[in-house]
């Protein structure tokens, strides 16, 4: 998710989406979502699980992406004229 620069030219650049990437994403968002709905859910009751769902899948899920994006994943090309 998100831009990435390439290290050699400080382009911007981007990573092709496959079907194990979203499996992945999906995945690395509900490590973070499941616990931390369940904990506001118990603790305050009502609608507030759904509130820690949203807060725990984007502290947990979007920073796990980024770190096996980085570690893992090739860099492809941007193709316009408008990136820096």
């Amino acid at each position: 998710m998100g831009c990435h620069f390439c290290p050699s030219c400080q382009r911007v650049s981007r990573f092709r989406w496959t079907v194990a990437s979203w499996i992945r994403q999906l995945v690395m968002v509900c490590v973070g979502a499941i616990p931390l709905g369940l904990l506001f859910h118990f603790s305050l009751g009502g609608y507030w699980g759904v509130v820690g769902v949203a807060v725990g899948g984007l502290l947990i899920g979007i920073p796990l992406d980024k770190l096996y994006d980085g570690r893992f994943r090739k860099l492809e090309k941007y193709d316009t004229e408008d990136a820096p």
